[in-house]
C-alpha cells in the first residue's frame, strides 16, 4: 500500500469520498456511490495514517465541507458555503506537516471546483427531494390540449400525446382546436377555450 503515501492522492480521496457519501445519503438511499465514496474514505484514511498528517486540518476540512452542505440543506448558498470553501481551503494548506505539504495549485484547482460541484450537485439533490413532484394531477393543469372529437362539451383531447375525456368549460371546441387544461376530476380533464381562438 506504499501507493496511498502521497500526500495529493490522500488528499484528493478524502474530498471525493466526502462528497460521494454525502451526494448518495441526500439522494435517499445507500448504493454505489456511498460504497465507492466509503472505498474512497477507507484508502484516505490509510493514506493519511502513513503521512505527517494535521487531523486537526483533517478536521477542519470535513467540517468545511459540512458548511456547505448545511447551507445547501437550508436551501441556499449564502455566508456558511462561503465560510465552509474559505475554510477548505485554509485547512488543505495545512493537512500535512514536513515535507508532505500539498502544493499550492492542488488547492487553487480543487476548493473552488469542489464548492461549485458541492453546489451544483448538492443543491439539486436538495431541490429534488424538498420541491413537490410534477406529476399527478395537479402537473396536468395549465397545459395545453388539442381537440380531438368535437368538445360540445364531453368529448377528447390530446395532452403531452396520451388521449384524454374532457368537457369544456364554456363554448363548445372543434377539433383541432387548441385548449388550456383548467382542472382534472378523476380521469376527466376540464379544459377551456384559450382566448382568441
Amino acid at each position: 500500500m506504499d501507493w496511498l503515501v502521497h500526500a495529493e492522492l490522500a488528499y484528493l480521496l478524502l474530498l471525493a469520498g466526502v462528497c460521494l457519501v454525502v451526494a448518495d445519503a441526500l439522494s435517499g438511499g445507500i448504493g454505489a456511490g456511498m460504497l465507492l465514496g466509503l472505498a474512497c474514505l477507507g484508502l484516505a484514511v490509510a493514506g493519511l495514517r502513513r503521512l505527517a498528517t494535521d487531523w486537526v486540518a483533517v478536521a477542519a476540512l470535513v467540517l468545511a465541507l459540512g458548511l456547505v452542505i448545511a447551507d445547501l440543506q437550508a436551501r441556499g448558498v449564502g455566508l456558511l458555503a462561503l465560510l465552509g470553501t474559505a475554510d477548505a481551503g485554509v485547512a488543505a494548506s495545512g493537512l500535512f506537516r514536513g515535507s508532505a505539504d500539498l502544493p499550492a495549485w492542488l488547492i487553487v484547482a480543487t476548493v473552488p471546483a469542489l464548492g461549485a460541484v458541492l453546489v451544483a450537485v448538492l443543491g439539486a439533490l436538495t431541490r429534488a427531494r424538498t420541491e413537490p413532484a410534477a406529476l399527478g394531477p395537479a402537473s396536468m393543469v395549465g397545459l395545453v390540449a388539442e381537440v380531438r372529437e368535437r368538445l360540445a362539451p364531453h368529448g377528447t383531447v390530446t395532452v403531452r400525446g396520451a388521449l384524454w375525456q374532457a368537457r369544456v368549460a364554456g363554448p363548445d371546441a372543434a377539433v383541432g382546436e387548441r385548449v388550456e387544461v383548467c382542472a382534472v376530476e378523476g380521469l376527466l380533464l376540464v379544459v377551456r377555450r384559450l382566448p382568441g381562438a
